[in-house]
């Protein structure tokens, strides 16, 4: 068994009858407000049995690989290393409002995207939640500022994973955890509609944010290879329910790719799909990757859709680039550094995992 995961309740679920209920609240404690999974730290727990729970009940432990700090900006980029040596990567990006926290699901991913790094090699396995537990506290106690965001938009799929991510969540804002407030919790989908549905079910206030990159369905599929499983108006048809149950505006992230999905027509389909919805589109420049291939649209290109969108009604942010000179796009760091190290190892190109 794996305490460090355990929620609350499956505590005693899965009761150990030499732990009595006063040192499972102290466990918890330790492990999800204090965050700290190393049993000798737990002073308050007699000698014998932080040695007992190391013996039957070890956690493995994810570490830092690497941390590199933009100069430009207060983003913070850190490579994580899980317990079998897979590496996944995590953004700290400081606000006026607080500490984001963009965190990776998935080793890889397996959505296929034409212009995201993270999906070069394809998914590897998912992260489970002791370990996304144990990125977001080993993050939040380097950096030395308590994370008041979180954002599921780093490697992989989150409702590819969503038991784990479930799980991981649970805890999170969990009121004797970090009490996270699940309005401060955003998870991003490529558009997986049995996914969003699923959210609708579990019934939590968090945001949901829709990468839809294209209203055209064409062009979509051309991006997207999941938008040949789920189409626009399905997708657009769930987030909506999503929006109307949960109370909760959702957002439409479009990365422009200059001469891709910038041209009248995409900007007339994307009004077409979301005028009088009340929702959000968040438009980005693309963080260019050399292997993709795709150049970012101009920023006067982003201006004249953002206002061509707010002039019929449609609320539209064009999201701050941070952390562009420390590769801060999710699947960049880590597939340099798997390079780095297979050049090291042996001098050939590498087939990334």
């Amino acid at each position: 068994m794996d305490l460090f995961s355990f929620r609350e309740e499956e505590w005693f679920d899965h009761p150990i009858e030499w732990l009595a209920p006063f040192r499972v609240r102290q466990l918890f404690h330790w492990f999800h407000h204090r965050g700290i999974w190393d049993y000798s730290e737990m002073d308050n727990i007699p000698l014998s049995l932080r040695k007992r729970l190391s013996e039957e009940f070890p956690v493995e432990s994810v570490h830092i690989n690497r941390w590199i700090s933009s100069r430009e900006d207060e983003t913070k980029k850190i490579l994580f290393q899980l317990p079998d040596n897979n590496i996944v990567e995590g953004v700290l990006l400081s606000y006026r409002h607080g500490l984001s926290f963009c965190i990776s699901t998935q080793v890889g991913c397996a959505m296929g995207c034409r212009f995201c790094a993270s999906t070069l090699g394809g998914k590897v396995r998912n992260i489970s939640r002791s370990e996304m537990l144990q990125m977001f506290y080993l993050a939040q106690r380097e950096f030395g500022k308590k994370i008041t965001h979180l954002v599921l938009m780093g490697s992989g799929e989150p409702l590819d994973n969503l038991e784990e991510v479930k799980g991981f969540l649970d805890i999170l804002t969990h009121p004797k955890g970090q009490d996270m407030s699940w309005r401060n919790v955003t998870i991003s989908t490529s558009g997986l509609v049995d996914g969003i549905e699923q959210l609708i079910l579990w019934g939590h206030p968090l945001t949901l944010a829709v990468s839809l990159h294209s209203a055209r369905q064409e062009i979509r599929s051309e991006l997207m290879p999941i938008a040949k499983k789920w189409n626009i108006q399905s997708v657009a048809e769930a987030a909506f329910r999503y929006q109307a149950i949960s109370g909760r505006r959702v957002s439409f992230e479009v990365s422009l790719i200059e001469g891709v999905n910038d041209t009248k027509e995409d900007l007339q389909m994307l009004i077409q799909l979301l005028q009088g919805k009340g929702a959000h589109v968040n438009l980005i420049s693309l963080n260019p990757t050399q292997e993709l291939g795709l150049v970012s649209s101009s920023s006067k290109r982003l201006q004249h859709f953002k206002k061509s969108l707010e002039a019929v009604g449609i609320h539209a942010t064009i999201r701050r680039e941070m952390g562009r000179d420390i590769q801060g796009a999710c699947g960049q760091l880590r597939n340099s550094v798997l390079e780095e190290n297979t050049r090291r190892n042996d001098g050939k190109s590498i087939s990334r995992r």
